[in-house]
Protein backbone atom coordinates (compact mmCIF):
# COMPACT_ATOMS: atom_id res chain seq x y z
CA UNK A 1 0.00 0.00 0.00
CA UNK A 2 2.86 1.99 0.70
CA UNK A 3 4.37 1.64 -2.78
CA UNK A 4 0.98 1.91 -4.16
CA UNK A 5 0.05 5.36 -2.09
CA UNK A 6 3.87 7.14 -3.64
CA UNK A 7 3.05 6.04 -7.51
CA UNK A 8 -0.34 8.05 -7.05
CA UNK A 9 1.19 10.99 -5.19
CA UNK A 10 3.76 11.34 -7.99
CA UNK A 11 1.05 10.88 -10.77
CA UNK A 12 -1.31 13.48 -8.90
CA UNK A 13 0.68 15.38 -6.57
CA UNK A 14 1.71 18.20 -8.95
CA UNK A 15 -2.26 18.57 -10.25
CA UNK A 16 -3.12 18.73 -6.67
CA UNK A 17 -0.88 21.58 -5.85
CA UNK A 18 -2.47 23.45 -8.37
CA UNK A 19 -6.31 23.01 -6.84
CA UNK A 20 -5.22 24.29 -3.45
CA UNK A 21 -3.09 27.23 -5.14
CA UNK A 22 -5.52 28.34 -8.17
CA UNK A 23 -8.18 27.76 -5.07
CA UNK A 24 -6.16 30.05 -2.92
CA UNK A 25 -5.68 32.62 -6.07
CA UNK A 26 -9.18 32.24 -7.02
CA UNK A 27 -10.78 32.87 -3.55
CA UNK A 28 -8.78 35.66 -2.69
CA UNK A 29 -9.35 37.42 -6.11
CA UNK A 30 -12.66 39.67 -5.75
CA UNK A 31 -15.39 38.60 -8.47
CA UNK A 32 -16.30 42.00 -9.12
CA UNK A 33 -12.39 43.18 -9.70
CA UNK A 34 -12.35 39.67 -11.95
CA UNK A 35 -15.31 40.69 -14.17
CA UNK A 36 -13.97 44.45 -14.63
CA UNK A 37 -16.85 46.00 -13.33
CA UNK A 38 -14.47 48.98 -12.03
CA UNK A 39 -13.22 49.49 -15.37
CA UNK A 40 -16.11 51.04 -17.07
CA UNK A 41 -18.57 53.13 -16.86
CA UNK A 42 -22.49 52.22 -17.00
CA UNK A 43 -24.30 54.83 -19.44
CA UNK A 44 -27.94 55.35 -19.25
CA UNK A 45 -29.36 53.91 -22.31
CA UNK A 46 -31.79 56.53 -24.87
CA UNK A 47 -34.89 56.35 -23.60
CA UNK A 48 -37.56 54.64 -26.04
CA UNK A 49 -40.63 56.50 -27.39
CA UNK A 50 -44.13 54.71 -28.47
CA UNK A 51 -42.50 56.14 -31.72
CA UNK A 52 -39.98 54.12 -31.48
CA UNK A 53 -42.12 50.84 -30.86
CA UNK A 54 -44.47 51.87 -33.58
CA UNK A 55 -41.37 52.23 -36.51
CA UNK A 56 -39.87 49.06 -35.24
CA UNK A 57 -43.30 47.36 -35.33
CA UNK A 58 -43.61 48.51 -38.96
CA UNK A 59 -40.06 46.97 -39.82
CA UNK A 60 -41.31 44.20 -38.39
CA UNK A 61 -44.29 43.87 -40.18
CA UNK A 62 -42.49 44.19 -43.44
CA UNK A 63 -39.59 41.97 -43.21
CA UNK A 64 -40.15 38.91 -40.96
CA UNK A 65 -43.95 39.26 -39.75
CA UNK A 66 -43.83 35.75 -38.40
CA UNK A 67 -41.03 36.69 -35.68
CA UNK A 68 -40.30 34.83 -32.49
CA UNK A 69 -38.07 37.13 -31.39
CA UNK A 70 -38.15 41.20 -30.70
CA UNK A 71 -36.16 43.13 -28.59
CA UNK A 72 -36.37 47.57 -28.88
CA UNK A 73 -32.85 48.59 -27.73
CA UNK A 74 -30.87 51.57 -27.54
CA UNK A 75 -27.09 51.55 -27.18
CA UNK A 76 -24.70 54.89 -27.17
CA UNK A 77 -27.75 56.85 -28.39
CA UNK A 78 -28.54 54.77 -31.10
CA UNK A 79 -31.84 52.94 -31.03
CA UNK A 80 -32.35 49.45 -32.94
CA UNK A 81 -34.83 46.67 -33.05
CA UNK A 82 -33.49 42.94 -33.35
CA UNK A 83 -35.71 40.15 -34.15
CA UNK A 84 -36.05 36.80 -35.97
CA UNK A 85 -36.18 35.55 -39.78
CA UNK A 86 -38.18 32.52 -41.35
CA UNK A 87 -34.67 30.83 -40.53
CA UNK A 88 -33.91 31.91 -37.38
CA UNK A 89 -31.31 34.28 -38.36
CA UNK A 90 -31.16 37.49 -36.37
CA UNK A 91 -31.65 40.62 -37.89
CA UNK A 92 -31.00 44.23 -36.48
CA UNK A 93 -32.13 47.45 -38.06
CA UNK A 94 -31.28 50.94 -37.44
CA UNK A 95 -34.37 52.49 -36.52
CA UNK A 96 -33.65 56.26 -37.30
CA UNK A 97 -32.23 54.96 -40.06
CA UNK A 98 -35.18 52.47 -40.86
CA UNK A 99 -32.11 49.99 -42.51
CA UNK A 100 -30.21 47.44 -41.05
CA UNK A 101 -27.36 48.44 -38.88
CA UNK A 102 -24.08 48.66 -40.48
CA UNK A 103 -20.66 48.21 -38.92
CA UNK A 104 -19.39 50.86 -36.98
CA UNK A 105 -16.78 52.72 -37.88
CA UNK A 106 -12.87 52.55 -35.88
CA UNK A 107 -13.68 56.49 -34.92
CA UNK A 108 -17.03 55.43 -33.89
CA UNK A 109 -15.67 52.70 -31.37
CA UNK A 110 -12.83 54.55 -30.35
CA UNK A 111 -15.65 57.29 -29.35
CA UNK A 112 -17.72 54.75 -27.63
CA UNK A 113 -14.74 52.81 -25.26
CA UNK A 114 -13.71 56.38 -23.94
CA UNK A 115 -17.37 57.31 -23.13
CA UNK A 116 -17.12 54.20 -21.05
CA UNK A 117 -14.05 54.31 -20.04
CA UNK A 118 -12.93 55.34 -15.92
CA UNK A 119 -9.23 55.57 -16.40
CA UNK A 120 -7.42 58.84 -17.67
CA UNK A 121 -7.44 59.96 -21.11
CA UNK A 122 -5.81 57.90 -23.96
CA UNK A 123 -5.77 56.53 -27.20
CA UNK A 124 -6.81 53.07 -26.98
CA UNK A 125 -5.48 50.57 -30.12
CA UNK A 126 -8.54 49.21 -32.10
CA UNK A 127 -9.14 45.75 -34.08
CA UNK A 128 -11.23 43.83 -35.77
CA UNK A 129 -11.92 40.57 -34.25
CA UNK A 130 -12.77 37.60 -36.90
CA UNK A 131 -12.32 34.78 -34.53
CA UNK A 132 -13.03 33.08 -30.85
CA UNK A 133 -10.37 32.99 -28.67
CA UNK A 134 -9.81 31.83 -24.97
CA UNK A 135 -10.03 35.82 -23.99
CA UNK A 136 -13.60 36.20 -26.00
CA UNK A 137 -16.09 33.84 -27.15
CA UNK A 138 -19.11 35.80 -27.82
CA UNK A 139 -20.77 37.48 -31.11
CA UNK A 140 -18.69 37.73 -33.92
CA UNK A 141 -17.47 39.88 -35.38
CA UNK A 142 -16.52 42.19 -32.99
CA UNK A 143 -14.20 45.28 -31.98
CA UNK A 144 -11.34 44.76 -29.44
CA UNK A 145 -10.60 47.97 -27.75
CA UNK A 146 -7.20 47.87 -26.17
CA UNK A 147 -6.11 50.76 -23.41
CA UNK A 148 -2.13 50.63 -22.51
CA UNK A 149 -3.00 50.78 -18.96
CA UNK A 150 -1.86 49.24 -15.76
CA UNK A 151 -4.06 46.43 -16.43
CA UNK A 152 -4.69 46.60 -20.00
CA UNK A 153 -8.20 47.09 -20.16
CA UNK A 154 -9.42 45.27 -23.17
CA UNK A 155 -13.49 46.10 -24.01
CA UNK A 156 -14.96 43.68 -26.95
CA UNK A 157 -17.92 45.36 -28.59
CA UNK A 158 -20.77 44.75 -31.06
CA UNK A 159 -19.40 45.59 -34.99
CA UNK A 160 -23.25 46.46 -35.40
CA UNK A 161 -24.67 48.33 -32.28
CA UNK A 162 -21.45 49.09 -30.16
CA UNK A 163 -22.88 47.34 -27.44
CA UNK A 164 -20.06 46.24 -24.86
CA UNK A 165 -19.42 42.66 -25.03
CA UNK A 166 -16.98 41.56 -22.54
CA UNK A 167 -14.26 43.15 -20.44
CA UNK A 168 -11.43 41.97 -19.64
CA UNK A 169 -8.23 43.11 -17.85
CA UNK A 170 -4.60 41.55 -16.70
CA UNK A 171 -6.65 40.42 -13.50
CA UNK A 172 -9.09 38.59 -15.61
CA UNK A 173 -6.39 37.10 -17.55
CA UNK A 174 -4.27 35.50 -14.15
CA UNK A 175 -7.44 34.87 -12.86
CA UNK A 176 -8.26 32.61 -16.10
CA UNK A 177 -4.85 31.16 -16.01
CA UNK A 178 -5.78 29.68 -12.51
CA UNK A 179 -8.93 28.28 -13.65
CA UNK A 180 -7.48 26.95 -16.57
CA UNK A 181 -5.24 24.65 -14.55
CA UNK A 182 -7.92 24.07 -11.79
CA UNK A 183 -10.33 22.01 -14.58
CA UNK A 184 -7.57 21.18 -16.53
CA UNK A 185 -9.31 22.48 -19.94
CA UNK A 186 -5.97 23.72 -21.93
CA UNK A 187 -7.47 24.63 -25.15
CA UNK A 188 -11.07 25.98 -24.30
CA UNK A 189 -11.12 26.55 -20.41
CA UNK A 190 -14.74 25.84 -19.79
CA UNK A 191 -15.16 22.16 -19.61
CA UNK A 192 -15.66 21.29 -16.37
CA UNK A 193 -16.43 17.53 -17.02
CA UNK A 194 -13.49 16.87 -19.09
CA UNK A 195 -11.98 13.20 -19.27
CA UNK A 196 -8.60 14.23 -17.92
CA UNK A 197 -9.97 16.63 -14.79
CA UNK A 198 -12.52 13.58 -14.24
CA UNK A 199 -9.27 11.16 -14.28
CA UNK A 200 -6.85 13.01 -12.18
CA UNK A 201 -9.72 13.58 -9.56
CA UNK A 202 -10.08 9.83 -9.50
CA UNK A 203 -6.42 9.44 -8.54
CA UNK A 204 -6.50 12.09 -5.91
CA UNK A 205 -9.44 10.07 -4.09
CA UNK A 206 -7.54 6.77 -4.51
CA UNK A 207 -4.38 9.03 -3.12
CA UNK A 208 -6.75 10.20 -0.35
CA UNK A 209 -8.16 6.56 0.80
CA UNK A 210 -4.66 5.10 0.75
CA UNK A 211 -3.18 7.62 2.89
CA UNK A 212 -6.00 7.26 5.35
CA UNK A 213 -5.39 3.50 5.19
CA UNK A 214 -1.75 3.78 6.03
CA UNK A 215 -2.31 6.43 8.58
CA UNK A 216 -4.71 3.55 10.59
CA UNK A 217 -2.50 1.17 9.95
CA UNK A 218 1.15 3.10 11.63
CA UNK A 219 -1.04 3.99 14.55
CA UNK A 220 -1.20 1.76 17.52
CA UNK A 221 -3.26 2.21 20.41
CA UNK A 222 0.34 2.98 22.78
CA UNK A 223 0.18 5.81 20.35
CA UNK A 224 -2.67 7.52 22.15
CA UNK A 225 -0.90 6.98 25.82
CA UNK A 226 -0.27 9.99 26.31
CA UNK A 227 -3.96 11.68 25.88
CA UNK A 228 -5.14 8.85 28.26
CA UNK A 229 -2.47 9.55 30.61
CA UNK A 230 -3.47 13.21 31.14
CA UNK A 231 -6.70 12.55 31.21
CA UNK A 232 -6.66 10.41 34.02
CA UNK A 233 -4.44 13.46 35.79
CA UNK A 234 -7.00 15.73 35.03
CA UNK A 235 -9.37 13.22 36.72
Amino acid sequence: MRKTHKWLGLLVGFQVFCWVLGGVVMSVLPLDKVHGDHLHHTLKPTALTEHDHQRAFNLISQHAPQTHHIRVFSVFQRKYVEFSNADNDLIIYDLDRGAPAIELSNDEVIANAQAIYTGADRIPTVERVIQHSTEYKKKLPAWRVTFDDDVNTTYYFDTQTGSLQSVRSSLWRVFDFFWMLHIMDYSERENFNNPLLITAAIIALLFVFSGFYLIVKVFHRRDFNWLLLRRKTKG
